[in-house]
């Protein structure tokens, strides 16, 4: 899968993630970059946060 990206960026590549194109691909990358629980099995808890802290702290709480 590196051998897709430029090859510039190749050398500063260590991991790379093939997630599926969902509604959660996002939540699912962040989960293993962070190594959260289970890696990215895990990434209804980095949604469950993210929602968490917009209630708390951002304006586009009021949008959701």
């Amino acid at each position: 899968m590196i051998q897709k990206l430029p090859s510039y960026i190749q050398d500063y590549v260590q991991k790379f993630l093939d997630v599926d194109s969902d509604k959660h691909c996002v939540f699912q990358s962040i989960s293993y970059c962070l190594k959260l629980g289970k890696g990215q099995d895990n990434f209804m808890e980095v949604c469950q946060k993210f929602l968490e802290i917009l209630e708390t702290r951002g304006k586009c709480a009021q949008e959701f």
